[in-house]
């Protein structure tokens, strides 16, 4: 009990009540910002080194290397906003915002083909879900997890338990402690 007569002091029931409702709360707000991010991605890599653009150009300059390096013939009324962007070590990004999900997903699906040419393409997700993923990274380089990735913003993993492969779509902290605890268990009986 925080105050003297018991002002301000829940119990332990109302606190774990309070904290599932706020929990909740942030579930359907990530949802709701996740959505608004869903027809946008980010280039970067080597290809994005080698182009320069002014802000006149830019939508040009997105148009010409999605189709050189994924080999995606984009108009330019598809791209409805594009930045590049430069962090604290001189690395550029370029984001994108294409006019709907579907011409999104065209770009999405040729991911593969602009990795090969130096263009990687990744999703924009909110802090929550990149929190999330550095996570999940964290434990494929310690060899629990075999994959991570994120596909229409949710964030998935792969592994392997009893020779077989899984996968699961991580949506908070809790479900990575549970891998972590069940891989943990199994790797302790092998």
């Amino acid at each position: 009990r925080i105050c003297p007569g018991n002002l301000g002091t829940l119990t332990e029931q109302e606190f774990v009540e309070a904290y599932t409702h706020r929990s909740q709360v942030m579930k359907r707000q990530d949802e709701v910002e996740q959505k608004r991010k869903l027809n946008c991605l980010l280039l970067l890599g080597p290809a994005i080194l080698k182009v320069d653009a002014d802000d006149d150009r830019i939508v040009h300059m997105v148009t010409n290397l999605l189709e050189r390096c994924a080999g995606v013939k984009l108009e330019a009324g598809d791209v409805v906003f594009a930045n590049v962007r430069m962090d604290e070590e001189a690395t550029k990004t370029v984001f994108v915002r294409l006019k709907d999900v579907e011409t999104r997903m065209k770009v999405w699906s040729a991911r593969l083909t602009a990795r090969r040419n130096q263009l990687h393409l990744e999703e924009w997700i909110t802090d929550y879900r990149s929190k999330l993923v550095r996570r999940c990274r964290k434990l494929k380089k310690e060899g629990f997890l075999d994959s991570v990735y994120t596909r229409a913003g949710d964030v998935y993993v792969g592994f392997q338990v009893d020779g077989e492969g899984r996968k699961l779509m991580i949506q908070s902290d809790s479900d990575i402690d549970e891998i972590e605890k069940k891989l943990d268990s199994y790797r302790r009986r092998i």
